[in-house]
């Protein structure tokens, strides 16, 4: 069963989400509601490093509730965020690496809980 999602953030991101154990992206990217979410962070570091359990789901949220000023991936026009309130995030024992040049996360990807956590390359999520 197909109960993580992994998407690719930044450095921004990655603060947030390990402050206040929240991830956002705009309801446009019909993200699917799963148990894990996991961080895959690009250059320098390439690799899945850190998961969490989504505790709560929160859809059509208006960006102000969460954010001072519209996040920089929001879309012009764009004014709604799907929500992701982690019980708790927690490093891997090893980070996920690229196994290949060109493989990277561009947007999210679902995978089950026991492939994150035996994964040594992103080609072994799939």
């Amino acid at each position: 069963m197909k109960d993580v999602m992994i998407v690719a953030i930044r450095d921004s991101s990655f603060k947030l989400i390990e402050q206040k154990l929240l991830y956002c992206n705009p309801i446009s990217y019909r993200t699917k509601t799963v148990d894990y979410l996991a961080l895959y962070r690009p250059k320098p570091i390439s690799a899945v490093t850190h998961y969490g359990k989504i505790l709560k789901v929160e859809s059509n949220v208006y960006y102000l509730k969460y954010y001072k000023e519209k996040p920089y991936w929001m879309k012009a026009g764009a004014s709604y965020i799907k929500c992701y309130h982690l019980e708790w995030l927690k490093e891997l024992p090893s980070p996920i690496v690229r196994s290949q040049r060109y493989n990277a996360i561009i947007r999210p990807i679902y995978t089950d809980l026991e492939k994150l956590l035996s994964a040594k390359t992103l080609s072994d999520l799939f």
